[in-house]
């Protein structure tokens, strides 16, 4: 093989090429202002024909190229093995992984830091829009160890990630620590082995490292909404040993308490020490969903009679549903 600078608007289409569907413009322009910012990092891949150089892989690039003005490329011409260059084709558009938002986000930073690129010449370089970067700019915010969940797969959802980027550094910390999975730890090396549900311990912790964390559950517990004292089934004696401060909603109606809490971690806490206490030991405590409806997992198969205690308060639905 060797390493040629041709003119792109030179190079001839190869009939063989296996993606057949036709481009998408809005990416092609993105191609051609990457091209433009940073040039073809690899040459497409052609080969001698009586017609002159046809390509092999790099149809796209070729294309962006001639978008972009430049008016030489560098291209790599292979040996006459059509045969291989079919098989080159075919894997060079089948076997693509493309980076994990984790990594896309540690190029952004690096650029940012390093080179002390603005935002305009990152979109241009990686090829991304403004919303894409600020959705992957979001990870900046997060624990390493939940970059480590996301990088392993089993990361939050768009929505959840949303929730959990708002919440500070040392609110993650305490909220992850409470599910189980403490400061410091990482997803287990087989980490498809790990189970959908958990055990969990009698004060609703996870049991460390038992299962994939419960990302709702998570972002629930961070997302910072108000929960009024009015709709909370616990006392004041409750409410002071779970360390909730109540702040008075200046707007709220007259005549009405209108006490609250921002801290959904600890009043979370507060409405399961309540249930703890007041509920008797042969209750079956089920949990209902945003519309309200339980969800029945099965009664007991041995026939025998259980006390089924509904919870209905609002809070508690947000946070067990």
């Amino acid at each position: 093989m060797e390493l040629r600078e041709v003119d792109p608007k030179t190079l001839l289409d190869n009939p063989e090429n296996p993606r057949k569907s036709a481009p998408n413009e809005a990416e092609e322009r993105q191609l051609a202002l990457n091209v433009k910012a940073v040039g073809i990092i690899h040459p497409p891949l052609v080969r001698e024909t009586p017609g002159g150089l046809m390509i092999v892989a790099g149809h796209r690039r070729r294309r962006a190229a001639v978008k972009a003005g430049l008016k030489t490329i560098q291209v790599t011409v292979a040996g006459d093995d059509a045969e291989l260059d079919r098989m080159r084709a075919a894997s060079e558009n089948m076997i693509r992984q493309p980076m994990t938002q984790v990594e896309q986000w540690r190029v952004v930073a690096r650029l940012r830091e390093e080179k002390k690129w603005n935002d305009t010449a990152i979109c241009k370089a990686l090829m991304l829009t403004p919303v894409q970067l600020k959705q992957i700019g979001r990870l900046s915010a997060i624990l390493p160890e939940i970059l480590a969940w996301i990088e392993a797969g089993k990361g939050p959802g768009n929505r959840e990630l949303a929730s959990i980027a708002l919440a500070s550094t040392a609110l993650q910390e305490q909220v992850w620590g409470h599910f189980g999975f403490p400061v410091g730890s990482s997803p287990p090396e087989d980490v498809e082995a790990c189970e959908d549900e958990g055990e969990q311990q009698p004060d609703g912790n996870w049991e460390p490292g038992a299962a994939i964390p419960d990302w709702d559950r998570i972002a629930s517990a961070l997302r910072q909404d108000r929960f009024y004292a009015i709709e909370a089934s616990f006392d004041d004696a409750i409410a002071k040993s779970c360390r909730i401060a109540w702040q008075e909603d200046l707007f709220g109606e007259a005549g009405k308490d209108g006490r609250y809490t921002d801290d959904g971690f600890a009043y979370e806490k507060a409405q399961r020490q309540w249930l703890g206490q007041s509920t008797p030991e042969d209750a079956l405590i089920l949990q209902s969903d945003e519309n309200g409806e339980l969800n029945c997992p099965g009664f007991c198969g041995d026939g025998t009679t259980r006390e089924v205690r509904r919870i209905h308060e609002h809070q508690i639905e947000a946070f067990s549903a």
